[in-house]
């Protein structure tokens, strides 16, 4: 007669039971989940309830509030949110993001569901002030939320503090990356939202056309993103437009931006980022300052763009006495139109003052810089100039499909239609040329000039020109044999005063 149980019984019955609960434990548990996602969701659409009947009652401005905002006093007894926002439209409830026993709830069109954005994350009670010629217009609530829209506000402008986005999208501001307590100031010109940046990363959104009196400043230490939006910033008086200390972006998020200007459009002191937009000059007297950007120190870089004077040069690298300057081109059109008979300088120029670096690349966009314009303009005109200085020059990219009076759609194009394409000149300078990547095309007289100093020309296209290179004494050019001369043969210019170029193809361009 059995008295209990063997030990293969007993461990098979264990064995038995552990494989049940391993069945049954996550079918319970997502039966647990499952109830307390639906009593979440319940609890969301009641405290919605529960808010809707407060604003039948109680007028409340349309915006988004946070839902620990006193403004909104819904008398609820079950479970509320510990966080999230309600966006509030003509008196009612257009939606609703919550933060309810950790489930985050979205409430849209009178429908909740779970989210997956995570509301419960960001306790902070984060607002944004809407302001209007720096008067108070509304308080918004934000909550967990980073981005929110906003009505248009009278104004030419917007900017924004803290590191906050804008953008114009279905005439309505559209706010973005709100990580913090933030302000957004809508004003009638741009000097007061230049006077109105603080120290943290300003944002500017031009929301109409700008005419400007006076020069602005961005002061050292100021960080400003400014949007060109498609609007034009024109400067009619023989003034600056933009002088810049600090860190300065442009962008223009249409395509069709400008600034326009009788003098220069940027003096640049600081760090600048040309992202985009329209650039140009009206034709002015000798006696003003050439250039459409003025690289003063400090490093301007050209993303994209296009850039067009119609004296003088376009864009100067000057540099003050002290200081060095740095000017990186990675894209853009850069032209100028020269219709006299004057001497010029080169359309993108390394002046004397400074022994900073030009850098011209395609890593972003095509570039092509072209000096256009009749064919009886003077030779001494140059479309990349190295002019009394101890600078440096660097080219380095692609060569260019097409390099003429129209325009290339890829790699990096130099075009002079009478006189130098590439000049690295200046008595008692040593300055230097770096060259690898290039079509270059001149054509009259000869494509590259090397004065005192050394050129170094690893891989380029020459096109145009009676004369490929010219090399004067005591200058150093050297060329590797991946140079391609247009023509088939490759003339140097060889007198008295020059030296021929030197065939060598373990030469460094860096």
């Amino acid at each position: 007669m059995r008295k209990g149980f063997t030990l293969v019984e007993l461990l098979a019955v264990i064995v038995i039971l552990a494989v049940l609960a391993l069945i049954t434990t996550p079918i319970l548990l997502n039966v647990i989940e499952s109830s307390r996602k639906s009593t979440a969701l319940n609890s969301a659409e009641g405290y919605v309830r529960a808010v809707s009947n407060y604003l039948i009652m109680n007028e409340v401005s349309d915006g988004l509030y946070s839902v620990l905002d006193n403004n909104i006093k819904a008398e609820y007894t079950g479970t509320g949110p510990s966080n999230g926002s309600i966006t509030i439209k003509k008196g009612d409830i257009e939606s609703a993001n919550l933060c309810i026993n950790k489930y985050s709830i979205d409430y849209i069109d009178g429908v909740s569901s779970i989210s997956e954005n995570d509301y419960c994350k960001d306790t902070n009670n984060k607002t944004l002030i809407i302001k209007k010629n720096n008067e108070q217009v509304k308080k918004v609530y934000i909550g967990a939320s980073t981005n929110t829209s906003i009505e248009k506000e009278e104004g030419t402008n917007v900017v924004c503090n803290n590191g906050v986005t804008i953008k114009e999208e279905n005439n309505k501001i559209k706010i973005e990356n709100i990580l913090g307590n933030s302000e957004c100031n809508f004003s009638n010109n741009l000097e007061d939202a230049i006077n109105n940046i603080d120290n943290t990363k300003n944002n500017i959104l031009l929301l109409n056309d700008i005419e400007l009196g006076n020069t602005l400043t961005i002061s050292e230490g100021k960080d400003v993103v400014m949007d060109l939006n498609g609007k034009s910033v024109t400067m009619t008086a023989e003034k600056i437009a933009i002088e810049n200390k600090g860190t300065l972006v442009i962008n223009d998020a249409i395509g069709t931006g400008s600034m326009h200007t009788n003098y220069r459009t940027i003096d640049n002191y600081g760090d600048l980022i040309i992202n985009n937009g329209n650039y140009t000059k009206e034709l002015t007297s000798a006696s003003l300052p050439y250039a459409v950007i003025g690289v003063r120190s400090g490093t301007t870089t050209i993303n994209n763009g296009h850039f067009e004077s119609p004296d003088a040069a376009t864009i100067v690298n000057f540099g003050d006495m002290e200081k060095n300057s740095n000017l990186n081109i990675n894209g853009g059109i850069i032209t100028r139109i020269n219709s006299s008979n004057t001497e010029c300088l080169g359309v993108v120029t390394n002046i004397s003052r400074n022994d900073g670096t030009l850098t011209i690349t395609d890593k972003v966009s095509k570039v092509y810089i072209g000096q256009l314009g009749s064919s009886n303009s003077i030779y001494n005109c140059k479309a990349v100039y190295n002019l009394n200085t101890n600078g440096t020059i660097k080219i380095k990219g692609n060569i260019a499909d097409k390099c003429g009076e129209e325009e290339n759609t890829s790699g990096i194009c130099v075009y002079n239609v009478y006189g130098r394409s590439i000049g690295n000149e200046g008595q008692n300078y040593n300055g230097k040329m770096y060259i690898d990547g290039v079509y270059a095309v001149g054509s009259e007289i000869y494509i590259i000039s090397n004065g005192n100093g050394v050129a170094n020309i690893c891989n380029a296209k020459l096109g145009g020109g009676t004369y490929d290179i010219i090399n004067a004494v005591p200058g150093e050019t050297y060329y590797t044999s991946k140079v391609i001369f247009e023509r088939g043969d490759k003339k140097f210019i060889l007198r008295s005063d020059t030296s021929e170029p030197i065939l060598k193809d373990d030469i460094v361009c860096e």
